[in-house]
């Protein structure tokens, strides 16, 4: 089936008068719901983890910063306040990367877990596309798209194409990762690697919003 007719329904959504923001957020709507999540799963734990490096052993800082998540996720599920699937993933892969390197007595495991579920992850995204349930359309959701939107089949194919390329951004992104690791000081990787986890999803997640953006306009310009 032709794109155009797919997104007929937005073309006539949008000749009564309902905007592109109406069906995908805004960046800056993006940039607004994404960023609370981003500090309080990524941010706070690297910080956790630098600081209390510098008075105390990896295992302590490891532990502290894992308490943080647990801790974090707790007082959401108390209050009733939403989870988000970004801080459910942080939290479980701050959980499993804990347990591993408590388990092995290895620090070093604690640093490459990240870079594993790296390749994992992407893994995923490519393996969503190939099965033809792509992971897109889960997370969308997280950042402010409609329920409706997120799961209507006339932007399937889109987010087919947004999962294919965060699969090959987060292969790369986790090579990157893995160098860092075995070159670098603990200090610079750390640095480095929550930068990376920062600066690389932002871009792939600003890339997103417009291509699925341009989709709906050039679809609704093929169909006037």
């Amino acid at each position: 089936m032709a794109w155009n007719t797919r997104i007929a329904g937005s073309a006539t959504r949008e000749r009564a008068g309902v905007r592109p923001d109406a069906i995908f957020p805004s960046p800056r709507d993006v940039a607004r719901r994404a960023l609370p999540q981003v500090i309080e799963a990524v941010l706070v734990p690297a910080a956790i983890l630098m600081l209390v490096t510098t008075v105390a052993t990896t295992t302590v800082a490891i532990g502290a910063a894992l308490a943080w998540g647990l801790g974090a996720l707790a007082w959401r599920s108390v209050s009733r306040r939403r989870v988000s699937g970004i801080t459910i993933l942080a939290v479980a892969r701050l959980l499993a990367r804990s347990v591993v390197a408590f388990v092995a007595g290895s620090t070093f495991l604690y640093f490459l877990q990240p870079v594993i579920g790296g390749f994992c992850l992407a893994g995923a995204f490519l393996v969503s596309v190939i099965i033809d349930r792509p992971l897109a359309c889960r997370f969308a959701r997280d950042f402010g798209v409609a329920r409706q939107t997120a799961s209507d089949p006339r932007f399937h194919q889109v987010f087919r194409r947004i999962s294919l390329m965060w699969g090959v951004v987060g292969i790369a992104n986790a090579a990157a990762g893995l160098w860092l690791l075995v070159t670098q000081t603990t200090d610079v990787y750390v640095l480095a690697s929550t930068a990376l986890s920062i600066a690389v999803p932002a871009a792939a997640i600003s890339a997103s919003i417009v291509w699925f953006r341009h989709t709906i306009t050039g679809g609704r310009r093929g169909d006037a």
